[in-house]
């Protein structure tokens, strides 16, 4: 390998290293950290709207309207995701029918009619942002809708500092093959997707024997 295509080859892959370390893995682990997983507790529901989309009468819009905000939901009905929130009216004496949504919508319930609703607890989001739409809602305990994303939070914390820790050691070693090349001339050799494969295969069946 000549002295310009190390030089090229040391600065790339230092570079996605670098990248890796200390860009990369820390946006995953800030981003993740900042994952909203605390539901809040709502009250002073007013009304419950429930309406059909023009074009598509399987996507129902659900808006629980309360004193200083709303909160809009949609539902597909051929998914069948709706059915904690029908099955929670019809045990009521709200809907007719424990599996799906009345025929005749738009349809409203008074405050009067929702009585039975103890607690409404939400989840957005973002926490301190209303409008950036609503990954959990749960009404007396039942989960209406979403799931709270603690998994996924913990998850991607890991991640990223899987990231960051394979940027850092790909960072000491392209440092030790930078050394070796400077001092004892040994020039670096990156097998191809090819070699790598039957490198694999190789190994595979010699353990198998």
């Amino acid at each position: 390998m000549v002295k310009i295509k190390y030089i090229a080859f040391f600065i790339f892959y230092m570079a996605v290293a670098l990248l890796m370390t200390f860009r990369l893995g820390p946006l995953m682990v800030d981003g993740a950290k900042q994952m909203n997983t605390q539901p809040i507790s709502i009250i002073g529901l007013d009304s419950i709207k429930i309406s059909a989309h023009v074009a598509n009468k399987n996507d129902i819009r659900v808006s629980l309207l309360f004193e200083n905000q709303n909160i809009d939901l949609q539902f597909y009905t051929n998914e069948g995701k709706h059915l904690p929130l029908t099955q929670l009216f019809y045990k009521h004496g709200l809907f007719e029918k424990e599996n799906d949504f009345p025929k005749d919508l738009p349809i409203s319930f008074s405050k009067g009619q929702l009585h039975f609703i103890d607690t409404i607890e939400v989840l957005y989001k973002e926490a301190s942002n209303q409008q950036s739409g609503v990954d959990y809602l749960a009404i007396n305990g039942v989960k209406i809708k979403g799931k709270i994303p603690v998994f996924r939070k913990y998850s991607s914390i890991v991640f990223g500092y899987l990231i960051s820790i394979m940027g850092f050691a790909g960072c000491t070693l392209i440092l030790l093959s930078a050394y070796n090349y400077m001092k004892y001339g040994t020039e670096p050799r990156i097998p191809n997707r090819w070699e790598g494969l039957k490198h694999f295969i190789s190994l595979f069946n010699k353990n198998k024997s």
